[in-house]
């Protein structure tokens, strides 16, 4: 029994293409094959579980695999692991996608682990389902025997998952970095606030205009008191004469 198996999607075209989808919703079915079918996929087989879809790849095996999480008996990463067995033959060769609406971390790691090439997370656009199916088929990494898992997984599984791994801490710490970050300026800017002292309100337009027409009025107004002898100081003189007719010296 040879150690490693070839990719049986690699090289070929998308017009002899025999992808099998599972996946137990008849409307992601829909739109599953409706992507392919506007891809020019050659051949597109549609199955509602896992057993019903191992049995008719053991009879024909297909190029590639689209596979839902979520099935009725099983779950994708179970059905993959089964194609990895020595025992299902070329079926070990057949390269898989997933198709998740809840792509964790841990899901990630085990599908890498599985052999499965990509994860896809709903919902799905036609043009990220035609990149990575290109991808799939370009790809010259084969499937090795891993004696330790007991199933075949793709070439590199091990280095790939310690990338993954450490794209995932690197994103942790870069969003910690950046909290803090955030948190430091929210608090430097607290502080700016509460010791800036407070600015004097610049006056409007409108009220130097105010200002001004005030002045002028107060300064017209002396003007006209000045000219009635209302705004003058007035020096006070003694009467020349008293009420008898006399000085006040020749009075005394």
């Amino acid at each position: 029994m040879s150690d490693s198996r070839i990719n049986r999607a690699r090289g070929v075209a998308l017009e002899d293409l025999d992808v099998v989808v599972v996946d137990d919703s008849k409307p992601m079915q829909t739109i599953v094959r409706s992507m392919l079918n506007a891809a020019r996929v050659h051949r597109v087989r549609t199955f509602d579980n896992a057993g019903d879809a191992y049995r008719a790849m053991l009879v024909e095996p297909p190029h590639l695999l689209v596979t839902d999480w979520n099935l009725p008996d099983t779950d994708g990463l179970s059905l993959v692991r089964s194609l990895r067995d020595p025992r299902s033959g070329p079926l070990a060769g057949v390269p898989a996608i997933l198709i998740t609406g809840h792509a964790t971390r841990n899901l990630v790691e085990k599908a890498i682990a599985s052999g499965i090439h990509f994860v896809l997370a709903k919902p799905l656009s036609p043009a990220n389902v035609l990149k990575r199916i290109n991808a799939v088929i370009l790809d010259e990494r084969r499937f090795e025997f891993d004696h330790v898992r007991g199933h075949y997984v793709l070439q590199g599984a091990d280095e790939l998952l310690a990338g993954q791994r450490q794209r995932w801490r690197e994103l942790q710490e870069g969003t910690l970095r950046s909290s803090r970050d955030r948190e430091e300026r929210e608090m430097a800017a607290a502080k700016s606030v509460a010791v800036a002292p407070k600015k004097a309100a610049e006056p409007t337009p409108a009220t130097k205009a105010t200002v001004s027409g005030r002045r002028s009025a107060a300064r017209e107004a002396a003007t006209r008191r000045s000219a009635f002898g209302f705004g003058s100081s007035i020096k006070r003189v003694d009467p020349v004469e008293t009420s008898t007719g006399q000085s006040p010296r020749q009075a005394s």
